[in-house]
């Protein structure tokens, strides 16, 4: 009796952790990305497949998704100089930018309201998106001249 008892209990065990697999595979992205995503690693990538980091070592980011389809993403590079000037005025790189979003397949694309960066508001800003358990990568659309462009890598994790 103990035996057939164990391996009841195995069992069930094993069709828990099956059903709790197939639960998350099936998962809808919206569901997946909403909270709060700290940055983890930006790059960009040049068509000659070269990467860089513009925004240098510490940089720092937060993206939060709500349930209700808006987000606010900001990121900050380390080591700015202070400054006595009006904090309505950033110094060095910083970008923020928020609104509302909208999934499209595998695209998260963020209609920018305000930001940082005047260029981006009242536009769509489409963002290839995948998410594995706690961590999240986006590619933008490339940036520049074409033979002179750059893709956008952002990687978030959420704690």
């Amino acid at each position: 009796m103990d035996l057939l008892f164990r391996q009841s209990v195995i069992g069930l065990q094993v069709l828990g952790i099956n059903v709790g697999a197939r639960t998350a595979m099936a998962q809808s992205l919206a569901d997946q990305i909403v909270g709060t995503w700290t940055l983890s690693q930006v790059y960009d990538q040049y068509e000659n497949g070269t990467t860089n980091n513009p925004w240098g070592a510490g940089v720092e980011g937060q993206l939060t998704y709500t349930q209700n389809g808006r987000f606010s993403l900001m990121i900050i590079a380390a080591g700015r100089p202070k400054s006595d000037a009006d904090p309505r005025t950033p110094i060095g790189p910083a970008l923020g930018y928020f609104g509302t979003y909208a999934i499209r397949d595998d695209v998260v694309v963020h209609l920018t309201e305000r930001s940082t960066f005047p260029n981006w508001e009242g536009i769509e800003r489409p963002l290839t998106t995948s998410v594995n358990s706690n961590a999240m990568a986006q590619t933008a659309p490339a940036i520049g001249q074409p033979g002179h462009s750059y893709i956008p890598h952002l990687n978030w994790v959420r704690e």
